[in-house]
């Protein structure tokens, strides 16, 4: 069996793969959250174990530590599950197209309403369910960034000079 292939039918050029959701664990279990249907699926742990794999390689499977009867066994749960569940249906983004979006030159032209400086990357708590903690990809990680003062000045002048625009 050529496991390169097996679910090239599904995922067959696919550069996005990230869109369709995120396979994450806990404690106790491992899980699939779908984005296109906001489904979040509890899985075995070889399915889990696929779905990272899948994530990894972009759709495809490599190197993967498990025997080849489980493989195929899990990819038929995985066929089974993307047709019952109706997942990995994500469509691609175009565009963005929402009222916030859609409407920013008016939302500038009403000036800001806050300011918001994220003046480090150098948070000390390194909270677990931090999107920008280790165990969350494709997002970026704790740094040691720090905001220059000419860029907080920046943003303060621009601030208030929205602020001022928008009582005129």
């Amino acid at each position: 069996m050529d496991k390169e292939n097996i679910l090239k039918d599904l995922f067959e050029g696919e550069e996005d793969f990230d869109r369709y959701g995120i396979p994450f664990a806990t404690k106790n279990h491992t899980y699939f959250f779908d984005s296109g249907t906001g489904k979040v699926l509890q899985c075995t742990k070889e399915m889990y174990t696929l779905l990272i794999n899948l994530f990894e390689n972009k759709g495809k499977i490599k190197n993967l530590n498990l025997a080849p009867s489980v493989i195929e066994d899990t990819i038929q749960e995985l066929k089974e599950t993307i047709e019952k569940e109706n997942i990995f249906k994500a469509r691609k983004l175009e565009s963005f197209n929402c009222a916030h979006v859609n409407n920013l030159e008016g939302l500038v032209d009403q000036g800001c309403q806050q300011l918001i400086l994220e003046a480090t990357e150098e948070c000390n708590l390194r909270c677990r369910y931090c999107i920008y903690g280790d165990d969350t990809k494709n997002f970026r990680d704790f740094g040691n960034k720090r905001m220059s003062f000419d860029i907080a000045k920046k943003a303060i002048d621009f601030f208030a000079t929205m602020r001022l625009r928008s009582k005129i």
